[in-house]
């Protein structure tokens, strides 16, 4: 389900090159980010997969969470529509039990890319269409109680945080893997308020948005904090943990029945508290930043004009 590769049509070259310390992976070709040329594209949703109801709210809400990045980019939605398909020229989301599609992945977006080199008329670098196609039998849940979800001992995989992980291709990101990031392991990128749940596509696939459309004139930069971190690489995928709180020696909090609910608090331009019942002297641990940022790059002479396929 996760040992998936990127593919690419024709001669393409796949490589990565490190570049600083905020962790997102893009597409390039001809030295050039594949991205949208406007700011903004439509996302057309199945009329039979999303109509009224659950799935559509959680479809909307995951575009609702990504348009909330601070980069100029944002994705329009259009609802009811009623013959969805790739490479039909139109960016559309849809349910199928279609194998051919889905290749034995839960999600997959298809991305069309233009790479073409016109000599001493310019290049056309651009994406062009994005389709995304759900796997109709995975154990999809809309819910965002944490009883339900594979993060926290359910038994379902949460719809948002694979929506916005394949949103995440459709703007223009690959997947990262090392990092605590959206475009790794999405099912555990996700922070919980007491019993629910919130997807969110996070600090590095807010990066990687920037990256490739600048930033948005009226972001402001805003403090989270989440319950996971990064543990490790998965082939092209970042796995994630739970957070541990240690005590002031060191020593790591385990809550019990006694001790209620710990919490961190924190007011606008101050410093975060730790607040715990126990009254001890409570710290959180430093957690090491990753100094990598990868790109992939499509090397071509002449041009590319194809799919990629990203899960």
């Amino acid at each position: 389900m996760k040992h998936t590769l990127l593919k690419a049509i024709s001669f393409a070259a796949l490589t990565t090159a490190s570049i600083n310390a905020s962790a997102y992976t893009t597409w390039e070709c001809l030295g050039q980010k594949e991205k949208w040329t406007a700011e903004t594209t439509t996302l057309r949703l199945s009329g039979v997969s999303f109509a009224p109801g659950a799935w559509r709210d959680a479809m909307t809400t995951a575009i609702t969470r990504w348009n909330q990045n601070p980069s100029e980019f944002r994705f329009g939605i259009s609802y009811n529509d009623a013959s969805v398909g790739v490479d039909n020229g139109q960016s559309e989301a849809w349910f199928s039990n279609d194998a051919g599609l889905l290749d034995g992945s839960p999600a997959v977006a298809f991305i069309q890319m233009d790479c073409i080199d016109y000599w001493i008329f310019g290049t056309d670098v651009e994406i062009t269409e994005a389709d995304i196609v759900f796997d109709a039998s995975e154990s999809y849940t809309a819910s965002t109680s944490k009883t339900n979800l594979w993060g926290y001992g359910g038994a379902y995989r949460p719809f948002q945080t694979t929506a916005l992980h394949e949103l995440g291709h459709a703007l223009g990101l690959a997947h990262t893997n090392n990092t605590y990031n959206i475009m790794g392991e999405d099912w555990t990128h996700t922070h919980a308020n007491g019993s629910t749940t919130r997807a969110y596509s996070g600090e590095d696939g807010n990066n990687g948005a920037v990256s490739l459309y600048g930033l948005f004139g009226g972001a402001l930069e805003d403090l989270a904090v989440t319950h996971w971190k990064y543990s490790g690489a998965d082939g092209e995928y970042s796995e994630h943990v739970r957070t541990r709180v240690l005590m002031w020696r060191g020593i790591r909090w385990r809550p019990t029945p006694t001790t209620a609910r710990s919490a961190i608090t924190s007011t606008k331009g101050k410093r975060c508290a730790w607040n715990s019942p126990m009254r001890t002297t409570g710290r959180i641990p430093r957690l090491p930043q990753s100094a990598t940022t990868s790109r992939r790059t499509i090397s071509s002479q002449q041009v590319i004009h194809g799919w990629a396929m990203a899960r």
